[in-house]
């Protein structure tokens, strides 16, 4: 595959990533990118915030047809104690068979929120209505929490309470949160390639990134899982630029094939 073609794939890919990256921050969904985007976008998201993402504060939702993240309690519990966040209870209150409490969020600075939450106890006893009791100052705290840190999203006791009315209001199976490819690894890599092309049987390292973006979808060797990242250094290590050719080859549609050729 000449120069040209190679460009033209990078560009595709290229003008795909933009549109995901587009989805993302205009609309908030995440369902366009990738298993790699997806890893890096979370991790990204949790490294903005110290959060450690080992600890999965967020998981997967699916809303009006959006793939957005939503706060779990590691997420609340860990961001209370990054900014020291005070939280207390102002009020409690129950109307029309709903238990209410509000709850006042503080900073170090002096800044204040408030969030309510509300759980349904009518016709609930003993251990029943204990639950929700604590359930709902257990809710207020969280999204107050959210609230004063600046998050707009919704926290996990909110996503119990969403109608289930069809595949597009449930929580999802996340993306995985493994760690992305070391920099050792990614090193390691980089010294496969290179010693791959000083043969000169014809390895380069666009031919190397023209096998990572067919075989994972991926434009960047940084957006690598370890596993990624393994299996593109022992391919490179083990076969032919011929066998890497094929394999690119197979990969593609054939109205792509044919647009290439």
């Amino acid at each position: 595959m000449g120069p040209m073609k190679v460009k033209v794939l990078m560009e595709n890919k290229e003008v795909q990533l933009s549109n995901a990256i587009e989805q993302v921050l205009v609309q908030g969904n995440l369902a366009s990118l990738n298993t790699g985007q997806r890893v890096e976008y979370y991790n990204q998201t949790c490294s903005s915030l110290g959060l450690n993402p080992l600890t999965k504060p967020f998981e997967y939702i699916t809303l009006n047809g959006k793939l957005t993240l939503y706060a779990k309690k590691d997420c609340t519990d860990q961001l209370r104690r990054i900014f020291n966040v005070s939280v207390e209870i102002k009020k409690t209150e129950t109307i029309h068979g709903v238990h209410i409490v509000t709850a006042k969020a503080t900073l170090p600075n002096g800044r204040t929120d408030e969030s309510t939450g509300a759980v349904m106890v009518q016709n609930l006893q003993g251990d029943k209505l204990a639950n929700a009791l604590m359930k709902t100052e257990t809710k207020a705290k969280r999204r107050v929490t959210l609230s004063v840190c600046g998050l707009g999203m919704l926290d996990e006791t909110e996503t119990e309470t969403i109608p289930r009315k069809g595949p597009d209001a449930k929580p999802v199976e996340s993306a995985p949160v493994s760690p992305l490819a070391s920099r050792g690894a990614l090193n390691e890599l980089y010294a496969t390639i290179n010693n791959a092309a000083s043969r000169g049987d014809g390895w380069d390292h666009a031919l190397a990134k023209e096998l990572m973006i067919a075989e994972f979808d991926i434009l960047l060797s940084k957006e690598l899982t370890p596993d990624q990242c393994e299996w593109l250094t022992n391919f490179i290590d083990n076969k032919t630029p011929l066998a890497a050719s094929d394999h690119i080859n197979s990969k593609k549609p054939d109205d792509a094939q044919g647009a290439l050729a």
